[in-house]
């Protein structure tokens, strides 16, 4: 995922809708990813999660994000089903299998025009059943967009994937703009990155009111170095979503969840702009074919969801 540079002058905005058993909050902040590691077990408890409670706070002329740590996290699942569209059935068979509970908030790709991943049926379907979004853009997945292409620097690449994906998410999605949402650059441990391409990102999501935010393994890859090669105001003013596997958790449901995300070397071990923290991978659900669609587990702070 990815960021570029610029001040934010509004003030950053901390919502909470709780409902049932599950609250869900969107703030208007930075941070985010997390890891996971290993296929997981389709152990199904009956354990029923607790309310987390409802945090707050706002932040006026500064650049800097500040998610609030895992004190605050709530459990949720990200997914990743390739040529396969996520529906609402999925998701309804997803809830039954999961112990009668939806997660407090699901990371989900947006859809390009090509992919079909997030579509406005399937936005409504997740929002309606009161679950945050966390917006993940899979433009630049690949080892020449983020290192750059013969005919666009890094920085500008950077600069013209943030372009597309705020439009697609404003104007198809109407998602909207100056209201707290992030939307996340997805950077694979395997996909190259230069620290231009962090700041073209982060410069005009800022320029285009969201929160530039960064899915990616701060210990595995070429992200740790090119996050920490690029400003103090980009550091300071990306949002953070850490992959990184922390495996040996079979169990897929947390009713208080993890948060011992790693971070950038740069961060001196500070979780201040992490937002999310995916630490368990490969979880499936029957009724719903591996082969279609699986589900990661992530630990997410109410920060910069859309809801």
């Amino acid at each position: 995922m990815g960021s570029r540079a610029r001040s934010r002058g509004n003030s950053i905005a901390v919502r909470a809708v709780a409902g049932a058993a599950l609250i869900v909050s969107s703030v208007l902040m930075a941070t985010t990813s997390g890891a996971s590691s290993g296929p997981v077990t389709t152990t199904t408890t009956t354990t029923t999660p607790s309310a987390p409670t409802t945090s707050g706070g706002s932040s006026a002329g500064s650049p800097d994000v500040t998610t609030g740590g895992g004190a605050s996290a709530e459990w949720g699942w990200d997914t990743f089903g390739g040529s396969t569209a996520l529906t609402a059935s999925y998701l309804s068979t997803a809830k039954s299998d999961y112990g009668g509970h939806y997660p407090a908030d699901a990371g989900l790709y947006l859809d390009h025009g090509s992919s079909g991943l997030l579509t406005s049926a399937v936005v409504s379907a997740v929002r309606n059943d009161g679950i945050g979004i966390y917006l993940i853009s899979d433009l630049a997945d690949s080892s020449t967009g983020q290192a750059g292409t013969g005919s666009k620097s890094a920085q500008q690449q950077g600069a013209a994937d943030a372009a597309t994906a705020a439009s697609y998410a404003e104007n198809t999605l109407h998602v909207p703009a100056n209201d707290g949402i992030a939307i996340y650059a997805d950077n694979e441990n395997t996909t190259a990155i230069a620290s231009g391409y962090i700041t073209g990102w982060y410069n005009t999501l800022e320029a285009d009111g969201f929160i530039p935010g960064f899915y990616a393994n701060p210990t595995s890859g070429d992200f740790n170095g090119a996050f920490c090669g690029t400003s103090s105001t980009v550091q300071s003013g990306t949002i953070l979503w850490m992959d990184e596997p922390n495996g040996g958790m079979a169990n897929k449901y947390y009713p208080t969840a993890p948060w011992n995300p790693s971070v950038p070397s740069c961060l001196n071990g500070s979780t201040q702009t992490v937002a999310g923290w995916q630490f368990l991978n490969g979880l499936t659900f029957p009724g719903i074919p591996a082969g279609a669609m699986t589900f990661d587990l992530d630990s997410f702070s109410p920060v910069g969801a859309w809801y």
